[in-house]
């Protein structure tokens, strides 16, 4: 199984990787995990949407890269504790081997028929113009 504690993820790389090789995933209840893995082929635990205060945020947590460039609402991370993920941990390690290669080959099936390379540019294309403040809708000019 793929143990993936992330706080914040663009997009998801190791996840989809992980589902494509059959393994089942534990994942936080937030951010772009949930966009590649639906529950019914995946282990969630807990995360609250929170203002990112820490390491990688910059001091205001509102700028990205460069100082020129900042979003309009402070950057925000899934905040989880360790006791949940532990929790998951110990429900995955419970679960009988043939529930988990079930699993796996269920998030497989999802993952190479549902996760393309359009359905990734159109979500990154929408967090994007969100972050910058503009309309999804609004046509790139």
């Amino acid at each position: 199984a793929l143990v993936h504690p992330s706080r914040s993820e663009g997009w998801g790389l190791a996840v989809a990787e992980a589902a494509a090789a059959g393994l089942p995933a534990l994942l936080p209840d937030y951010g772009a995990p949930k966009e590649i893995l639906p529950a019914d082929v995946a282990f969630y635990f807990p995360a609250r949407r929170m203002p990112c205060t820490k390491y990688p945020c910059s001091k205001d947590a509102r700028r990205i890269f460069h100082n020129d460039w900042t979003t309009r609402e402070p950057l925000m991370w899934g905040e989880f504790t360790w006791k949940d993920l532990g929790n998951v941990m110990r429900k995955v390690y419970e679960t009988p081997a043939e529930h988990l290669k079930l699993i796996g080959s269920r998030a497989k099936y999802h993952v190479c028929s549902q996760v393309t390379w359009e359905a990734a540019y159109s979500i990154m294309r929408k967090r994007i113009l969100l972050l910058t403040g503009r309309s999804p809708l609004e046509n790139d000019q």
